[in-house]
């Protein structure tokens, strides 16, 4: 089962455990989770439509900061869903924000290769992407992303 089916369902679960829990309710909890998860393949679904909507503007689009955007936004949807991909994606931004010589960009492509590394357990590839990363030439924006991919 995908990554964001998970965590839509532990999402339901939270929302649903703020409130009083007992036998009955713990029931009704069960019974919507089981209803979700059987509609895994319509989430699915929408999930790759968003990713092919997404391919296809990469493709469209010839302005570079407009593609390093979109890029982003891929990589977005691939994040929770499919690991490898998520890297290509990133890759291919990070040759983007090269071709456009931005520090900013740049670093921001390394602290998501980072936080994908790391959040698919690889600490030292993580670590290896963000040294790459000069902190004193980026904006804070960028450097609170990259403090946030570091933890």
């Amino acid at each position: 089962m995908p990554d964001f089916l998970y965590r839509f369902i532990i999402s339901i679960c939270l929302v649903t455990f703020t409130k009083t829990v007992n036998a009955q309710n713990l029931d009704s909890i069960y019974r919507v989770l089981d209803q979700e998860i059987a509609r895994a393949n319509y989430y699915t679904q929408i999930k790759e439509r968003r990713i092919k909507e997404r391919e296809v503007d990469i493709k469209r689009v010839i302005n570079k900061e407009a593609k390093f955007e979109l890029e982003l936004s891929l990589y977005d949807e691939y994040s929770s869903y499919n690991d490898e991909k998520s890297k290509t994606v990133l890759k291919e931004g990070l040759n983007i924000a090269k071709e456009m010589g931005s520090e900013d960009k740049i670093a921001k492509v390394y602290s998501c290769l980072a936080y994908q590394n790391s959040m698919a357990g690889y600490y030292t590839e993580a670590l290896n992407w963000l040294s790459y990363v000069d902190k004193n030439k980026i904006s804070r924006e960028t450097l609170a992303f990259y403090f946030f991919a570091a933890t």
